[in-house]
Protein backbone atom coordinates (compact mmCIF):
# COMPACT_ATOMS: atom_id res chain seq x y z
CA UNK A 1 0.00 0.00 0.00
CA UNK A 2 1.45 3.31 -1.07
CA UNK A 3 1.30 6.69 0.58
CA UNK A 4 -1.38 8.92 -0.87
CA UNK A 5 -0.37 12.16 -2.55
CA UNK A 6 -1.98 14.18 0.23
CA UNK A 7 0.32 12.44 2.75
CA UNK A 8 3.45 13.93 1.20
CA UNK A 9 4.88 17.39 1.54
CA UNK A 10 5.16 18.64 -2.02
CA UNK A 11 6.07 22.31 -2.21
CA UNK A 12 9.07 24.28 -0.97
CA UNK A 13 6.60 26.41 0.99
CA UNK A 14 5.42 23.36 2.97
CA UNK A 15 9.00 22.32 3.78
CA UNK A 16 9.89 25.90 4.80
CA UNK A 17 6.87 26.16 7.13
CA UNK A 18 7.75 22.93 8.90
CA UNK A 19 11.38 23.97 9.29
CA UNK A 20 10.37 27.40 10.59
CA UNK A 21 7.67 26.33 13.06
CA UNK A 22 8.69 22.77 13.87
CA UNK A 23 10.75 21.09 16.55
CA UNK A 24 14.12 19.76 15.38
CA UNK A 25 15.56 16.62 16.95
CA UNK A 26 18.81 14.90 15.99
CA UNK A 27 18.61 11.11 15.89
CA UNK A 28 22.00 10.04 14.60
CA UNK A 29 21.14 8.71 11.14
CA UNK A 30 18.64 11.49 10.48
CA UNK A 31 17.23 14.75 11.77
CA UNK A 32 13.48 14.93 12.39
CA UNK A 33 11.60 18.20 12.18
CA UNK A 34 8.06 17.82 13.51
CA UNK A 35 5.32 20.44 13.37
CA UNK A 36 2.07 19.52 15.06
CA UNK A 37 -0.65 21.41 13.23
CA UNK A 38 -3.73 22.37 15.13
CA UNK A 39 -7.13 22.25 13.48
CA UNK A 40 -6.29 20.12 10.45
CA UNK A 41 -8.25 16.88 10.22
CA UNK A 42 -6.43 13.59 10.75
CA UNK A 43 -3.63 14.10 8.28
CA UNK A 44 -0.01 13.16 8.74
CA UNK A 45 2.36 14.32 6.00
CA UNK A 46 6.00 13.49 5.41
CA UNK A 47 8.79 15.03 3.41
CA UNK A 48 12.26 13.56 3.05
CA UNK A 49 15.41 15.51 2.24
CA UNK A 50 18.45 13.59 1.01
CA UNK A 51 21.17 15.88 -0.29
CA UNK A 52 24.11 14.88 -2.45
CA UNK A 53 26.19 14.53 0.70
CA UNK A 54 24.24 11.33 1.39
CA UNK A 55 25.65 9.71 -1.73
CA UNK A 56 24.82 9.01 -5.33
CA UNK A 57 21.26 8.82 -6.68
CA UNK A 58 20.91 5.13 -5.84
CA UNK A 59 21.80 5.71 -2.18
CA UNK A 60 19.58 8.83 -1.88
CA UNK A 61 16.58 7.03 -3.37
CA UNK A 62 17.13 4.04 -1.08
CA UNK A 63 17.09 6.36 1.91
CA UNK A 64 13.85 7.94 0.77
CA UNK A 65 12.23 4.55 0.22
CA UNK A 66 13.31 3.33 3.66
CA UNK A 67 11.94 6.35 5.51
CA UNK A 68 8.69 6.40 3.52
CA UNK A 69 8.18 2.73 4.46
CA UNK A 70 8.95 3.43 8.12
CA UNK A 71 6.41 6.25 8.07
CA UNK A 72 3.80 4.12 6.29
CA UNK A 73 4.14 1.18 8.68
CA UNK A 74 3.98 3.30 11.83
CA UNK A 75 1.33 5.89 11.01
CA UNK A 76 -1.01 4.80 13.78
CA UNK A 77 1.70 5.28 16.43
CA UNK A 78 2.29 8.88 15.34
CA UNK A 79 0.37 11.98 16.39
CA UNK A 80 -2.95 12.27 14.51
CA UNK A 81 -2.05 15.55 12.82
CA UNK A 82 1.28 16.96 11.88
CA UNK A 83 3.98 17.38 9.31
CA UNK A 84 7.28 15.51 9.44
CA UNK A 85 10.46 16.41 7.58
CA UNK A 86 13.28 13.88 7.72
CA UNK A 87 16.73 15.10 6.80
CA UNK A 88 18.84 12.04 5.98
CA UNK A 89 22.45 12.00 7.19
CA UNK A 90 25.24 10.44 5.15
CA UNK A 91 25.80 7.51 7.53
CA UNK A 92 22.18 6.28 7.56
CA UNK A 93 23.20 3.06 5.80
CA UNK A 94 25.21 1.98 8.84
CA UNK A 95 21.92 1.24 10.62
CA UNK A 96 19.52 -1.64 10.10
CA UNK A 97 15.89 -1.06 9.12
CA UNK A 98 14.73 -2.04 12.61
CA UNK A 99 17.18 0.34 14.24
CA UNK A 100 16.05 3.22 12.01
CA UNK A 101 12.43 2.39 12.78
CA UNK A 102 13.05 2.39 16.54
CA UNK A 103 14.93 5.68 16.34
CA UNK A 104 12.11 7.22 14.29
CA UNK A 105 9.43 6.19 16.78
CA UNK A 106 11.44 7.35 19.80
CA UNK A 107 12.21 10.64 18.12
CA UNK A 108 8.54 11.21 17.28
CA UNK A 109 7.55 10.56 20.88
CA UNK A 110 10.24 12.94 22.07
CA UNK A 111 9.06 15.63 19.66
CA UNK A 112 5.54 15.16 20.94
CA UNK A 113 6.75 15.56 24.49
CA UNK A 114 5.60 12.14 25.70
CA UNK A 115 9.04 10.70 26.37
Amino acid sequence: MRLKAKQRLRTQKDFAQVRQHGTKIHAGAFILVFWEKEGSPDLRRIGIVASRKVGNAVKRNRAKRLFREIFRLNQEALPPTGDFVIIVRSHFDGYSFESLQDRFLKTCKKAQGTL
